[in-house]
């Protein structure tokens, strides 16, 4: 039996309201934002501050973490995707 996976509230509101496309890995989440959407357009600049500001320069996360791009396994394996509703 698959246990459903981790999702934090921000994640499951952006999900709620379509502004990201989220899929299974392991426990958690890999997403992508939809750049269609108007509140993508305010929290990819505020994540992505908050990502320098509390991460610094040294231990900025690479961009498919921020939902950016994909990883390249999913870039490989793009029909593996259990896609979260």
């Amino acid at each position: 039996m698959n246990k459903p996976p981790r999702i934090t509230p921000v994640a499951r509101f952006l999900l709620n309201i379509r502004a990201i496309k989220a899929w299974r890995n392991g426990d958690g989440i890999s997403f992508v934002w939809r750049w269609y959407h108007p509140v993508s357009w305010v929290a990819v600049p505020v994540f992505l501050c908050g990502a320098f500001v509390f991460g610094g320069i040294d231990n900025f996360p690479k961009l498919h973490h921020l939902g950016i791009g994909l990883d390249r396994y999913w870039k490989a394996h793009k029909n593996e995707r259990e896609f979260l509703s």
